[in-house]
């Protein structure tokens, strides 16, 4: 439609000879245009396979009905299953709406959803145009995408001793703590991505692991922090789940590294790989039931696993047997479980006969090498014994799989002779070998008696992805000096170690990793010290409480050993983040304002 606006002008001069030509009138016309427009909303970020929903909203801004209005929804990377009051194309990429006409001031939104890829971006764009004569045609298209996020999740399992070789970790059989779990990515041993260490219980869990396939390890270490004191555990990893924690999707892992035993005794695997993870669903039961020769351990009253002794298999006529062992290597040494493990699997009838242990013990401990002339006496221990032959099957040298109680089963072997033949190869299990002690039952050199302890003070709370400290404060009440010194903090899942410190430092060697620290003394005075950790939480362990344990030992007769172990409990929350804006509540047309955001 059209309307008009007129005016009249009128001009003058002193010297007119006519004024009556001094004024006139105009007339301008105008006329209502049209001004369609859009808006777009999607999700920012979707799960990936996820079904999500955007809207569309269509306007008339303009003074005039816009006629012949098309209107467009269409999507790169994502497909359309359903757009209300429209018709999607088969390959699920543009939703059209019917041609209509659009009224001055109407608004009309649509919702659609659309399925996202595994991985990348959903683009969107929505268009409208008309034939009306338009104000402004640059409101005509609007974009919007969403990101597919990567929606991570647990691993985890369990470390045991498997006490009834069922090759699981059944409900009841002795966990093994402090045992490095290594996760790779893939399907082989080439690309770390992180690692996790088996609590007092033996579980351990790994969060804030991305979908993908990836492979698991465990290893045996005399200091967890120190790689190079770790050896891969052989004796069959095994994936103990047949589904996800959802219930939804089948757990996949399988043993890999599988080696067939000599003689027909089974197999050894070193690893579970094909561990397919995903978005959201934890993975669990990815277990280490450990099946050992046996543990060396101190013949003191605790009877404690020992580690740093040095296990070594000598073949018949003083032989080395490694090329017929897993491995490769006829000595283990033996880490903070103590426990020492030999399976022969390249050995055939040639490799017939007398098979023999030797070890070699720690500082603190006697005899210097244990053999069938020398061996530990203390605590009631027996003294060693030749199995002549090793029989068929599996024998146990000691009922139990743990080191024996005082007053138990001592029975430990030394010589084997060993008979490969199938049907005839045997095994020997629970064949613990005891060492003294220096000094006395519990470990102390003479002479030396103190009461080492540890108090761990740490934050309440700690926002996710943020940093804190806790405290470790060491002290020697005495009344001696405290001989071989180790205090111990390995963090639980969802902490990660920034740094650490101790003072006084010359007292103490410190060794920290992503996983926690371990200071040692060879002789820590009467006095304190303090250990300091600054840590930062995983985003992924919001909403859950964390507890972190220092523990302390030493080889002096410690006359409290109930002041060992202290133990600091954090929630972990999220981050609580704020803005504030503030600006003038008036201004003056035309001039320039300040806004304050806080």
């Amino acid at each position: 439609t059209t309307t008009g606006v007129t005016g009249t002008g009128t001009g003058s001069a002193g010297n007119d000879t006519n004024p009556v030509n001094n004024t006139t009138t105009f007339a301008v016309a105008s006329q209502s245009l049209a001004d369609v427009s859009v808006s777009l909303a999607l999700t920012g970020t979707a799960t990936p396979g996820g079904t999500v929903t955007g809207t569309v909203t269509f306007y008339n801004l303009g003074s005039t009905t816009a006629v012949n209005v098309t209107r467009t929804v269409s999507l790169t990377g994502g497909t359309i299953t359903a757009a209300t009051g429209a018709s999607v194309d088969p390959t699920g990429k543009t939703a059209t709406f019917p041609v209509i006409s659009i009224i001055p001031g109407a608004t009309a939104s649509f919702t659609f959803t659309y399925v996202v890829p595994a991985a990348g971006s959903v683009n969107a764009t929505a268009s409208i145009a008309t034939t009306t004569t338009e104000t402004n045609v640059l409101n005509n298209v609007a974009t919007a995408s969403t990101t597919v996020g990567s929606v991570s999740a647990a691993v985890s399992g369990r470390a045991c001793i498997d006490a009834n070789r069922s090759r699981s970790c059944d409900p009841g059989e002795p966990p093994l703590p402090n045992v490095l779990v290594r996760l790779y990515s893939g399907n082989s041993t080439a690309t770390l991505v992180t690692t996790a260490l088996t609590q007092a219980n033996g579980s351990y869990s790994i969060s804030g692991v991305a979908p993908g396939t990836y492979t698991l390890a465990f290893f045996d270490c005399a200091n967890p922090l120190l790689p190079a004191s770790c050896t891969n555990i052989g004796t069959t990893p095994v994936n103990q789940a047949a589904f996800t924690a959802s219930g939804l999707n089948p757990s996949t892992g399988v043993t890999g590294g599988v080696v067939a035993k000599s003689g027909g005794l089974g197999t050894v695997g070193m690893s579970i790989t094909n561990i397919r993870v995903y978005p959201g669903d934890n993975t669990f039961d990815q277990n280490l039931p450990l099946d050992p020769n046996g543990i060396v351990y101190s013949s003191g009253p605790g009877r404690n696993p020992v580690a740093g002794a040095v296990v070594r298999l000598i073949g018949p006529g003083g032989s080395d047997p490694s090329a017929l062992l897993l491995g490769n290597s006829n000595t283990v040494v033996t880490g903070i479980n103590g426990f020492y493990q030999f399976f022969f699997v390249n050995a055939t009838a040639a490799d017939n006969g007398t098979y023999t242990l030797t070890v070699q013990a720690p500082p603190s401990y006697s005899p210097p090498v244990v053999t069938s002339a020398t061996f530990a006496i203390g605590g009631g221990v027996a003294a060693p014994g030749s199995l002549s032959p090793v029989p068929p099957g599996a024998t146990n040298a000691q009922p139990q799989a743990t080191p024996p109680l005082l007053g138990g089963n001592t029975t430990y072997y030394l010589n084997f002779r060993y008979n490969f033949t199938p049907g005839l190869a045997g095994e020997v299990f629970n064949n613990h070998i005891p060492l003294d002690p220096l000094g006395g039952p519990v470990g102390g050199p003479v002479g030396t008696v103190a009461d080492v302890s540890v108090v761990k003070t740490g934050p309440a709370t700690l926002a996710g992805g943020f940093t804190g400290t806790y405290t470790i404060t060491i002290t020697n009440a005495g009344p001696g000096a405290a001989t071989n010194v180790r205090v111990e903090d390995i963090l639980p899942s969802g902490l990660t170690l920034v740094s650490a410190s101790i003072t006084p430092a010359a007292s103490w060697n410190l060794g920290t990793g992503t996983t926690g620290a371990v200071a040692e003394s060879a002789s820590l005075a009467v006095g304190s010290s303090t250990l300091t950790l600054v840590v930062q939480a995983s985003a992924a362990a919001v909403g859950t409480t964390i507890t972190n344990v220092a523990t302390i030992t030493t080889t002096s007769t410690d006359t409290n050993a109930a002041n060992n172990v202290s133990r600091a409990s954090t929630l972990i929350v999220g981050a609580d983040v704020s803005i504030i804006k503030t600006g003038p509540a008036t201004v003056a047309t035309g001039t320039t304002i300040s806004y304050v955001l806080t």
